[in-house]
């Protein structure tokens, strides 16, 4: 799954024909999926540069659908980040 996506990125991107984001839409779909691999990686961190990188193109070019699956995928990452923050939190006042 990840070949297609990052050639979905090189395509969208523009890349391969020297242009500069000439699928905006497409672009910043496949950044939101490649967000939600890096959570799946346990980064949420780079997820969420990623996802918020992606935002402004999202609400701009896509659809109502696609904007609500970004967004709560932004949720996930954020939700997993305060996570990780009170995980290591609690571990530094148990020692």
């Amino acid at each position: 799954m990840l070949s297609p996506l990052l050639r979905c990125l090189a395509v969208a991107g523009g890349a391969e024909t020297g242009a500069t984001f000439a699928l905006p839409r497409h672009h910043a779909l496949a950044l939101v999926q490649l967000g939600g691999f890096y959570l799946q990686l346990g980064y949420a961190k780079h997820a969420t540069a990623l996802i918020r990188g992606a935002m402004p193109k999202i609400m701009e070019h896509a659809s109502a659908a696609e904007r609500g699956k970004a967004m709560l995928l932004l949720a996930k990452c954020q939700l997993t980040q305060l996570h990780q923050v009170i995980a290591k939190l609690s571990q530094q006042l148990h020692q």
